[in-house]
């Protein structure tokens, strides 16, 4: 497949600066297909992939507001190692709720509909094993939106080349609410997928931005196959989150062990704080997991003095045993910030004395060890449980028990 997209609206949406208002879909949307090619062009889109969603494929810098889908979602891709097919970073295959492949505002949207993906070497057959791939795409997908990794403009330089530049920082999303499952069959595993309740690859790495406000997710998300996917609660990847919910499970039940899991946010980095967002998702990992899997967040990394304040977390925690690096809070955090290629330590701040983060319960459990968290234990079970590291000096703790 090829600048490929299925939705209920319109396949590509290319309205410059403006808004589109009050679209609704009922109706089913299905892709099947063999394998991935390269993006290419469409219209003023300049990375169009395959786009697969409730409403929109990708929207060229135009936004939407109170758009409502409750169709059932399908992406079938089930030749992904196939000698023809191609890999690249600078490529997502993505699918949505809402929109799949975003750059604009998305504010008051509401998901349904159950969205199904299926992007592995072969179709799943009852009693025959399957194996992982050696060519394959990545993935981004959100119960709004599956993320803005191609939003992108061309420019002339100072030699008078014509260049494109890759934005990645293009969409607010606000007061949007999915309550669709999300059942997620991959098998890509040579590079960072991204899935998320509300959004999956939301914002470039690393850097300050648009950000997630007030969105809600209550739908279950299930994944298996052998991808390496960072699975969040509100969002796979990073991005400023203010005031979300997720109520919704998140199961991982096949993957690499490079998985991470956060009951908001898969990932998080330096720039981008996560505040006043609460959890009440069970998580699950039958999969042993090495990358961190948190109540919050699964993992950060390359670090400039996150935030983490104002979170609220009561949910079970369950992973295979010889998982490492889990935690009610944080899973692992990374406090070296990459300066020129090296690392420099800087300071994380995971609560503060006007907002600290708040542990209200449950349980957490690592193979058959279980604890049940108290107002007498809390606070040891917010730092990573199951690995002999240290507790990282270079972080702050500000935890309560309410």
């Amino acid at each position: 497949v090829q600048r490929t997209g299925v939705c209920g609206i319109a396949a590509y949406m290319g309205w410059s600066g403006k808004t589109v208002t009050n679209n609704e879909n009922e109706g089913n949307i299905t892709l099947r297909a063999g394998y991935p090619l390269k993006y290419g062009a469409c219209g003023s889109a300049l990375r169009y992939s395959t786009n697969v969603a409730g409403l929109f494929g990708q929207m060229y810098n135009c936004g939407a507001d109170q758009c409502v889908n409750s169709g059932t979602v399908t992406s079938i891709i089930a030749d992904i190692d196939n000698e023809s097919s191609y890999f690249g970073t600078d490529i997502r295959q993505s699918c949505g709720g809402i929109v799949a492949s975003s750059w604009g505002e998305l504010s008051n949207c509401e998901n349904s509909g159950e969205i199904n993906v299926v992007w592995t070497v072969s179709l799943p057959q009852e009693g025959v094993a399957r194996t992982g791939n050696t060519k394959q795409f990545i993935a981004q997908v959100g119960g709004i939106a599956g993320g803005d990794y191609h939003s992108a403009k061309k420019s002339t330089n100072a030699e008078g080349k014509e260049v494109i530049t890759s934005l990645q920082n293009t969409t607010n999303i606000t007061n949007c609410v999915n309550s669709g499952n999300i059942n997620y069959t991959c098998d890509a595993n040579a590079s960072n997928n991204s899935l998320g309740g509300i959004a999956g690859w939301p914002h470039k790495e690393n850097a300050a931005g648009k950000s997630i406000t007030g969105c809600e997710n209550t739908g279950t998300i299930t994944v298996d196959g052998y991808s390496k996917t960072r699975i969040g609660g509100i969002s796979g990847g990073c991005i400023t989150l203010s005031n979300n919910i997720n109520r919704g499970k998140l199961h991982l039940k096949g993957g690499q062990t490079s998985c991470t899991i956060g009951g908001v946010s898969g990932v998080a980095s330096g720039a981008q704080n996560i505040i006043g967002c609460q959890n009440y998702g069970e998580i699950v990992a039958d999969v042993k997991t090495t990358t961190g899997v948190g109540g919050v967040v699964g993992n950060t990394y390359n670090q400039g003095n996150l935030t983490v304040k104002g979170c609220t977390v009561n949910c079970d925690i369950t992973v295979a045993a010889g998982t490492t690096k889990t935690a009610m809070l944080i899973g692992y955090v990374d406090s070296n910030k990459i300066v020129n290629g090296a690392p420099v330590a800087t300071i994380n701040y995971l609560g503060t004395a006007e907002e600290p983060n708040v542990i209200s319960g449950k349980s957490l459990t690592i193979g058959t060890d279980q604890v049940t968290i108290t107002a007498d234990n809390y606070a040891a079970y917010a730092y990573p449980w199951g690995t002999d590291e240290p507790v990282n000096t270079n972080v702050n703790y500000n935890v309560i028990w309410k």
